[in-house]
């Protein structure tokens, strides 16, 4: 789970990975886009340098099942971040993100 804080002209991102804190500040953060429903903002598996915080709709976070269409684990909504795969190890997406109606999104480079 990442939680997202402004601070002063910036952004400060703490998340836990394996139990220990983690935290990053970015100072950009003008980066706007907008996705239509049934867009995909990552698919699982690519490289992961960025995450997302939703400023309006929803994002619903998948995963492929092997014989079976993607499975929808969690939906985040305004306000949340979706995007962790950036923190750790092999910095690939571990799920999918797909637009579930018209979204607006505000995206932050974790590379």
């Amino acid at each position: 789970m990442l939680k997202l804080f402004q601070v002063g002209d910036g952004f400060l991102v703490i998340g836990y990975v394996s139990g220990v804190q983690r935290a990053h500040r970015f100072e950009q953060h003008d980066v706007n886009f907008f996705f239509r429903d049934g867009e995909m903002l990552f698919r699982e598996g690519e490289t992961a340098s960025t995450f997302f915080l939703v400023r309006e709709g929803q994002v619903a976070l998948e995963l492929t099942a092997a014989g079976h269409a993607r499975v929808t684990i969690q939906t985040a909504g305004v306000g949340e971040v979706v995007g962790w795969s950036w923190l750790i190890g092999a910095h690939l997406w571990r799920y999918s993100a797909r637009a579930v109606g018209d979204i607006r999104a505000m995206a932050f480079d974790g590379s």
